[in-house]
């Protein structure tokens, strides 16, 4: 994962973002099919990650989210944000 992880709000941002990306292989754009999604800390930053095959030349690559937003976002739902303090 040479880039920075994108922050993104939401689950389907991810797939959105990864609808627009090029293949790093044969440059082939928007033609991802995603083989697994996994969730890992960094640090203490939650990621998304999503694991694509190109259908172009049949290339895989992993695409890193932060996933603080939509973290933040659920302990705020769930009542856990003053918990945590």
């Amino acid at each position: 994962m040479a880039t920075p992880p994108l922050k993104v709000a939401d689950i389907a941002e991810e797939y959105e973002f990864v609808d627009h990306q090029s293949c790093s292989k044969c440059s082939a754009k928007g033609t991802f099919i995603v083989l697994g999604q996994s969730l890992v800390k960094i640090g203490n930053t939650p990621h998304d990650v999503l694991h694509v095959r190109c259908s172009s030349c049949g290339n895989e690559q992993d695409f890193s989210f932060d996933v603080t937003i939509v973290f933040a976002q659920y302990d705020e739902m769930l009542g856990l944000k003053d918990a945590k303090k």
